[in-house]
C-alpha cells in the first residue's frame, strides 16, 4: 500500500452502540514502512468519551500469493490485553471473536487516510439488528514537515 509515511493528524469518532452518536475528538496517526519492506504499520491515538486517551497499532504484512493481507492488531481499549490477528485485502481486515465479528477498513486518497472499525453483530443477538455497524471512524491528513 503506497501512502505517505510519517505523521498524520485529524479526528476520530467513537460509539459503543449502533444508535449512539459518534463522539469526535482529536486523533493522530503514524504510518511506517517496516524493516523488511514487506509490510507497513499504522499507529494511532484516539479518545474514548469516558476512558480518555487510547492508542492502537496495526502491523500489516503481505499480500501473499493469493492476495491476502494479514495483520496483528492491538488497541488499548478495543482488544486489550491480547493481540488480534486479522486477515483480508489491502483495504479490509476481519476477525471473529466469541461469535461476533470485527472489521477494519483502511482507506486512502490523495492527502487523506482513514480507519473505520465495524462491530459485526451475529444473527440472534437480542435487541440488536445483525450485521456490521461503525464503532470508530478516523480521518487524518499528513503533517507537513
Amino acid at each position: 500500500m503506497e501512502m505517505h509515511t510519517g505523521p498524520w493528524q485529524g479526528t476520530c469518532g467513537f460509539r459503543l452502540m449502533p444508535d449512539d452518536d459518534l463522539a469526535v475528538a482529536p486523533s493522530s496517526a503514524q504510518v511506517g514502512p517496516e524493516a523488511t519492506r514487506a509490510g507497513w504499520s499504522l499507529r494511532y491515538t484516539w479518545a474514548h468519551p469516558q476512558d480518555g486517551e487510547q492508542a492502537g497499532v496495526l502491523l500489516v504484512g503481505g499480500p501473499d500469493e493469493e492476495g491476502r493481507i494479514t495483520a496483528a492488531w492491538l488497541d488499548s481499549w478495543h482488544q486489550r490485553p491480547q493481540v488480534r490477528l486479522l486477515v483480508g485485502t489491502t483495504t479490509m481486515l476481519e476477525t471473529d471473536y466469541d461469535g461476533w465479528g470485527w472489521r477494519i477498513l483502511v482507506t486512502r486518497s490523495p492527502g487523506s487516510l482513514g480507519l473505520t472499525m465495524h462491530n459485526v453483530v451475529p444473527e440472534g443477538s437480542e435487541g440488536m439488528d445483525p450485521g456490521p455497524y461503525v464503532v470508530m471512524e478516523a480521518r487524518w491528513s499528513p503533517v507537513a514537515g
